[in-house]
């Protein structure tokens, strides 16, 4: 529960871009190199100017979260069960 307070854990950003990340749609490599999930539509990486070559400095200290998210929260989709689609709300 350290790393929750740890500020080298943290990147700012906007909402949008924030919860991008959090479900692994975008992550950085320790450089700060964004890293954009092919899960987004090319329209999508268009209207948000998500371009691979795109960068950010980050704190020093910061890869060993960044690797954490890459390897277990980027590109990984989440469990969706099929019974939450075509359920009636009556």
């Amino acid at each position: 529960d350290d790393e929750r307070y740890d500020p080298k854990n943290g990147i700012t950003m906007t909402s949008t871009y924030h919860t991008l990340f959090d479900l692994g749609f975008i992550s950085f490599e320790d450089d700060g190199t964004l890293l954009v999930s092919p899960f987004l539509s090319n329209m999508t990486k268009s209207r948000l100017n998500l371009k691979d070559s795109n960068k950010v400095r980050l704190q020093n200290g910061s890869g060993k979260y960044l690797k954490y998210h890459r390897d277990n929260i980027f590109c990984k989709m989440p469990a969706i069960s099929l019974d939450d689609f075509g359920k009636d709300d009556d």
